[in-house]
């Protein structure tokens, strides 16, 4: 069974305009519980994204500016991923690209859905729950030495 992206990302895409203030992005991703936020043009074309980690590495600059729009805070360009991307090639490129979500586009090239590190782990969360009750722990690929055998452990678990 493969896994595909539009399978576990999350499909309410709460984003913002790039002319939103920096307190009304941060006050929203506060009261939405997230940590990545989408910044969208106004075709609701999605042109950058700002995460909780890029507002805490600028922690000095943002405390004058809690009025400046978003736009100047956040990361551009934004990895998109295809809906019927493999989750194993996902996690790969999150992987290598050292980045914890994408956005997930159709074949229209529309943002669809976001996939975050969260997602993943809840997937995970669950996968070691029906693991569990097949007597097989997903916990035995800390013993394994590399890279090619930890995908092909993923792989023979569904990932």
């Amino acid at each position: 069974m493969t896994l595909y992206a539009k399978d576990i990302m999350s499909k309410k895409l709460i984003t913002v305009s790039a002319e939103t203030t920096l307190n009304e992005t941060m006050d929203l991703m506060s009261e939405k519980r997230i940590r990545h936020m989408p910044v969208v043009d106004e075709n609701l074309t999605v042109i950058g994204i700002v995460s909780q980690r890029d507002l805490s590495m600028s922690f000095p600059a943002i405390m004058n500016a809690t009025g400046a729009p978003i736009k100047h805070f956040m990361t551009t360009p934004v990895k998109y991923m295809d809906e019927s991307t493999p989750v194993r090639s996902l996690i790969f490129k999150m992987l290598e690209n050292k980045i914890s979500c994408v956005i997930v586009g159709n074949d229209q090239e529309n943002a669809v859905g976001i996939i975050t590190t969260d997602d993943l782990l809840w997937y995970f969360a669950e996968l070691l729950k029906n693991d569990s009750e097949k007597h097989r722990s997903f916990f035995d690929i800390t013993s394994l030495q590399t890279i090619g055998e930890v995908a092909n452990k993923l792989s023979n678990i569904g990932i």
